[in-house]
């Protein structure tokens, strides 16, 4: 490819070609499913982990110490220590579960399964982020309300959907957001693990933004696909700021 090529002005063709091109498609909607299960799972899993930890007993302090392990963690590291964890012959998860006596399971080499063994270990990674998020809300609770509505006759679980809810919600929409940004630039994992693969079942956008850049050397196209991603990620900011405005909350 010449050089002049790259220097010809091409105007708003590489965002025109982006919409009719079926592998960004793709890599979009893969990107949007991962961030929407791996931010839902987190969330769950640090809200229930942050109730189960909202106490002052050694043994709840120790789990909130090795909790934060995973999140001191590069995440390219991560990624390769759970590429060997996945591996489909040698790794510990399949040996583990061959002394079970069930078969190996591709976690990576699956097209139907690779996504979501991805997305287990954002969680894994990033669960703790939440969880202390949430536990830092729980711990600045007023406990006068629980107190009065326990007076009143109100059970945990009512303490908790009428109490505990409403006030973590602005915390918990800031956690939301920043877990969101944070999914739409993930790249290490990826990179590290399937490079995209198998076929494309795994190839987000910023993935196929690398590839076409420094593979293929289309700079413009793969910089088209970045501002694509950073319109939708300032769309979903704006959004998530009015709700956090309704709610009381500001940043």
């Amino acid at each position: 490819m010449s050089i002049a090529k790259f220097e010809r002005f091409v105007g708003f063709s590489n965002f025109a070609t982006l919409f009719t091109d079926s592998r960004f498609i793709n890599a979009l909607k893969l990107t949007i499913i991962f961030v929407i299960c791996a931010t839902s799972i987190e969330l769950c899993l640090g809200f229930c982990l942050a109730l189960l930890l909202d106490r002052e007993s050694k043994i709840a302090k120790t789990a909130r110490l090795l909790m934060m392990v995973p999140m001191m963690i590069t995440p390219i590291v991560v990624g390769i220590t759970w590429r060997l964890l996945y591996d489909t012959d040698y790794g510990l998860i399949n040996y583990m579960l061959s002394k079970m006596n069930f078969k190996p399971v591709p976690w990576l080499a699956s097209p139907s399964i690779a996504l979501f063994s991805l997305i287990l270990v954002d969680t894994w990674q990033w669960t703790p982020f939440m969880m202390l998020s949430i536990l830092a809300g729980l711990r600045s609770m007023p406990q006068e309300l629980y107190e009065a509505a326990n007076i009143d006759g109100a059970g945990r679980l009512q303490s908790l959907l009428y109490i505990t809810l409403p006030l973590l919600t602005p915390i918990i929409l800031v956690a939301v957001l920043v877990r969101t940004i944070d999914v739409f630039k993930i790249f290490d994992i990826f990179f590290a693990t399937t490079l995209g693969g198998p076929g494309t079942s795994t190839e987000i956008v910023s993935l196929l933004a690398f590839k076409i850049g420094f593979r293929y050397s289309h700079m413009g196209y793969a910089a088209a696909m970045v501002i694509i991603m950073l319109l939708i990620t300032i769309l979903i900011c704006t959004l998530f700021i009015r709700v956090m405005e309704k709610a009381g909350t500001s940043i």
